[in-house]
């Protein structure tokens, strides 16, 4: 902040010379005369009216023109005062005071060069002429010369030394050079020359501020504001002083005074804005900030910060901030802070690219500062670049060691290059110094703390200590997506990967990498280590020998089996496994005719009451085969009944039901439409599942409006959490896709509302959600989806399950309910009308899930064009179960 260039009225002297010659020079100075007395009173226009009357008697009036034009200059009309100080020099081309006067004319059209020439024009005139030195000076200050300006005033001061308002200019460029000790005894000087000289006090208010002695100002900004009520600054000033010491109410009814006393200046409110935001009144700092703008809206520096009140300060509307600082930037704020902070927003929008150069541009713009170097290391570990990040950060550190965060946030890309020794070492330094950061002070990050240790343990070998550590960093993490935790998630995840990769459990490891990388793309160690994995397992199927394992999975060959009669077909489920993969599987020598990646195998087969033999024969793609004989006992029945589900559990067991609601309406792409109906639809979803049936409202995830990233994370991590006893549900309401792959086949996708139009890594495949679900332990999983081509997330064998609980519930699955199969859906649904309806009126005690979707099957088909789907979802282990609904 710099003090204001503001001169006194009287700094310049008007001569006037007198002739008594004539009558006629007689009239003329009678109104010469009365120009003067009103240019002492301040009335410019009756001075320019009555110097015109002079010169219209006396064409030739020096004094009248220079009158004139001093009543024009301080009339703010400084070309008219240039022509009159002109017509003076023409007819006395060694007139003093029309030189002073025309370079003061020139200062005020900022013709600085001009004004000089002119004040040095008179200096050579009259090398005693203070008023000239002083008026070059000011001249000079404001060509940024200051030292030259400090000499001209000082010499100006030799000459005067009663000359306040000289104190008055030098103490100014003082302030310019932060020499405010010399600029208080300046300012000091002029007061104890004339007291009641307003510019003084207010301008050792504001030196006293500078100097933090809050106290001292306000008084002397107060003696300001006594000499001239009215003067808008000062009260601004004075409010910066209450509310640096905290007294905000009294800082704002300054700033309030001086918005009132002139109401057109945009910065006025922008300093009011700021103490709003001091004190958290952060609508009222939106609106003096937008008011700003609406007086002028080139003012970058009102952009900037209604910018920074929509980004922080619990406003987190980061769309609004990145629109206020682009346009501050464009409006030619070139700060760094304006560059750093629209770089922190648009990360917080995971647009960690254009972050990245934002946050790099705040750099280069100034070097020194440190806490940008720290930004963009976050930056590049989230995209990948981990070596970059890890030089910000060891360079942050070699500009301020006892700058505490790069010490914690280096050791993620350093655990990502492998490198955990290094990354121990860090952490120990940091523990060593007794820093404290957000590890310590944010109960969030407990969870980082175990990470930690499990990457020191990992690094002196301990891998099963570590895998433990990692366990306890999952549990204190939790199911709650926290946004200044996320990265950590995905971090636990890799490491977890990178100890089961060295520890020979290849197949774990790659089911973990690949939930990571579903949660986040942008991780080409892990891209790398499953590519290392997938090398490693086709040198180990080139020279397997072994045929594959069998395993029956329904009917199970130790139990009783019922049918329904003879000759009655009978779902027969099983897995074939083997590292070089499955080829083929026959049933009693009849091909099967699909099996998913993973070896599941569903067919049909014809079982009679009494002994079955299920002969099961699978062959490898090296062309090793194995065969296992099943003996099956059937019994005929006529009817089944109803059997809780939890009677297929361990004893004492309770089934637990969680579900994961996912709803996106409101999407950032303004190509892709927004949505009415999918958090509403949600919400009532959630309102049913609580009230109706055993969902606790601490089991149930909401997730509405959310990126793919958290949604992704939300799906991982409950899936990780779940046990053979838990059961699941992911509901999802919004856009849906498909598109059409080299096979001809449709892949379906979600799009949730962080996503980009026709960019499919921004949206959420099948193959996303099969990676997410496939390891976890849950009994069931329900995927309900009331989107465009749901379907597309099915496989093609149909969902036959027997119609009694029991044996649905023992046995896992893995579906998806579709509102239809490859084909658009409406906003408003039907699907979703008939279902939450048919939960609500439902009175059984258990209800399947294929049951209550062919409650309302043929409804939905009477009612709309769409055909839903209930079928097993594909490659991720469904064995032929049923999710089961309990009713309260």
């Amino acid at each position: 902040m710099r003090f204001p260039i503001i001169f006194s009225k009287t700094i310049l002297s008007i001569v006037l010379a007198f002739c008594f010659c004539a009558a006629a020079a007689q009239n003329a100075k009678s109104y010469t005369d009365k120009g003067d007395k009103a240019l002492d009173k301040g009335d410019y226009q009756l001075a320019i009216t009555n110097f015109t009357s002079a010169l219209k008697i006396e064409p030739n009036n020096t004094d009248a023109y220079n009158g004139r034009g001093t009543a024009y200059s301080f009339n703010s009309q400084p070309d008219l005062a240039i022509q009159d100080f002109n017509k003076a020099l023409s007819i006395d081309p060694l007139y003093i005071i029309a030189f002073e006067n025309r370079g003061y004319a020139f200062f005020q059209k900022n013709q600085l060069d001009l004004a000089i020439k002119d004040y040095t024009k008179a200096i050579s005139l009259n090398p005693e002429n203070a008023w000239a030195f002083n008026g070059r000076g000011n001249a000079y200050n404001a060509k940024k010369q200051y030292d030259i300006a400090i000499q001209d005033i000082t010499k100006a001061i030799n000459l005067d030394p009663n000359y306040p308002d000289a104190y008055v200019d030098r103490g100014q460029i003082y302030g310019y050079k932060g020499q405010f000790d010399l600029g208080i005894q300046d300012f000091s000087k002029a007061i104890s020359l004339n007291p009641e000289l307003t510019l003084a006090y207010s301008n050792r208010g504001y030196a006293y501020s500078q100097k933090n002695l809050y106290d001292q100002a306000i008084q002397d900004y107060t003696k300001a504001i006594t000499l001239d009520p009215e003067y808008a600054w000062v009260y601004t000033k004075r409010g910066y002083a209450y509310a640096a010491k905290k007294q905000f109410d009294l800082a704002t009814k300054d700033f309030t005074t001086a918005i009132n006393l002139n109401p057109g200046n945009a910065p006025s409110y922008v300093d009011r804005g700021i103490n709003y935001g001091k004190i958290n009144q952060l609508d009222l700092a939106i609106q003096d900030y937008t008011k700003a703008i609406e007086l002028d809206p080139g003012y970058a520096v009102a952009y900037y910060h209604r910018g920074y009140v929509y980004q922080n300060q619990k406003k987190m509307q980061f769309d609004l901030a990145i629109q206020d600082y682009t346009t501050s930037i464009n409006l030619g704020n070139k700060a760094a802070t304006v560059y750093a902070n629209r770089g922190y927003a648009l990360s917080k929008k995971y647009k960690y690219e254009a972050a990245l150069q934002d946050m790099t541009t705040a750099i280069t713009i100034d070097p020194t500062v440190v806490y940008p170097y720290n930004s963009r290391g976050l930056y590049y570990t989230n995209l990948g670049k981990y070596e970059l990040a890890i030089q910000d950060y060891k360079t942050c550190l070699a500009k301020d060691s006892a700058y505490v965060y790069p010490y914690v946030n280096i050791i993620s890309p350093l655990v990502r290059m492998q490198r955990l020794q290094e990354a121990a070492s860090f952490y120990n330094l940091y523990k060593q110094k007794k820093l404290t950061s957000y590890l310590d002070n944010n109960n969030n990050y407990k969870f980082y703390k175990s990470f930690i240790t499990a990457v020191t343990l990992a690094a002196a070998g301990k891998m099963n200590e570590a895998l433990a550590s990692l366990d306890t960093a999952s549990k204190e993490y939790g199911n709650e997506i926290k946004e200044e935790t996320k990265r950590g998630y995905i971090d636990i995840l890799s490491l977890r990967g990178y100890i089961l990769e060295k520890t020979n459990r290849g197949e774990e490891a790659k089911f973990i990498y690949e939930q990571s990388l579903v949660i986040d793309s942008r991780q080409p160690d892990l891209n790398d280590a499953l590519l290392h994995l997938q090398q490693k397992q086709a040198a180990t199927r080139s020279i397997d020998k072994d045929g594959p394992e069998i395993t029956l999975i329904s009917p199970t060959p130790s139990r009783g089996f019922d049918i329904v009669a003879d000759n009655s077909k009978t779902q027969i489920i099983g897995k074939a496994k083997d590292i070089a993969g499955i080829a083929t599987v026959k049933i009693n020598d009849v091909a099967v005719e699909k099996i998913e990646d993973d070896g599941l195998f569903i067919a049909d087969r014809v079982l009679k009451s009494g002994t079955n033999s299920l002969v099961i024969t699978a062959t490898d793609k090296q062309g090793n085969t194995t065969s296992k004989t099943f003996t099956i006992n059937a019994t005929a029945i006529a009817t089944t009944a109803q059997v809780k589900p939890d009677q297929a559990m361990a004893p004492g067991a309770v089934p637990k039901y969680f579900a994961i609601l996912i709803a996106e309406k409101d999407y950032d792409d303004p190509g892709i439409p927004d949505l009415q109906n999918p958090v509403k639809d949600a919400k009532e979803l959630k309102t049913i599942l609580e009230s109706y049936y055993t969902f606790s409202p601490a089991n149930i995830d909401t997730l509405y409006n959310r990126s793919r990233e958290d949604i992704m994370q939300a799906i991982v991590q409950r899936c990780n959490t779940l046990t053979e006893n838990d059961n699941l549900i992911i509901f999802y309401a919004g856009h849906g896709v498909g598109e059409k792959d080299k096979f001809g086949d449709v892949d379906g996708y979600w799009i949730p509302v962080s996503a980009r139009k026709d960019l499919n890594a921004s949206y959420i495949s099948a193959d996303d959600i099969n990676k997410a679900i496939k390891r976890s332990n849950a009994k069931h999983i329900l995927v309900i989806a009331d989107a465009c081509f749901s379907g597309a997330f099915t496989r093609s064998l149909p969902a036959e399950a027997s119609k009694e609980i029991k044996k649905q519930y023992a046995v896992s699955s893995r579906k998806v309910m579709a509102s239809g199969n490859l084909e658009p859906v409406p906003d408003n649904s039907k699907f979703l009308f008939y279902l939450k309806q048919s939960l609500k009126d439902n009175k059984e005690k258990y209800i399947s899930a294929k049951e209550l979707f062919d409650s309302f099957y043929k409804a939905i088909l009477s009612n709309s064009d769409n055909l839903p789907q209930y079928a097993a979802i594909k490659n991720v282990g469904d064995e032929g179960g049923e999710f089961i609904f309990m009713r309260k």
